[in-house]
């Protein structure tokens, strides 16, 4: 079961498709929809919110930044780095990651 049970529910979304397809092609659209006039919402987001988009832009690249620099920097300085730290925690490990800076820049 382990090694095919995965693919049940993609088979029976095989079977609902097209039934879904037959009902959607034979409903009639709404007057209200029809009536609606069309317009281009990521462009309106973007005219009317730009100080907002670009908070949240740069919430997403703080909380990146910041999760490398805990997560993945401290075992980087510990084996491809060179530097022989006790503790691997970015505070304690910052001479061995200014010499490595020195050497390759």
């Amino acid at each position: 079961m382990s090694s095919w049970g995965w693919r049940v529910p993609f088979f029976f979304g095989l079977l609902i498709g097209p039934v879904a397809y037959y009902i959607r092609t034979r409903l009639d659209e709404m007057p209200e929809f029809l009536a609606a006039v069309p317009t281009i919402p990521l462009r309106d987001t973007f005219a009317s919110n730009k100080e907002r988009l670009l908070m949240a832009i740069g919430t997403v690249v703080l909380g990146t930044v910041a999760t490398y620099l805990v997560l993945f920097m401290p075992r980087m300085q510990s084996g491809s780095w060179g530097s022989r730290c006790r503790w691997r925690s970015p505070s304690s490990c910052s001479r061995g990651r200014s010499r490595w800076f020195s050497r390759h820049l």
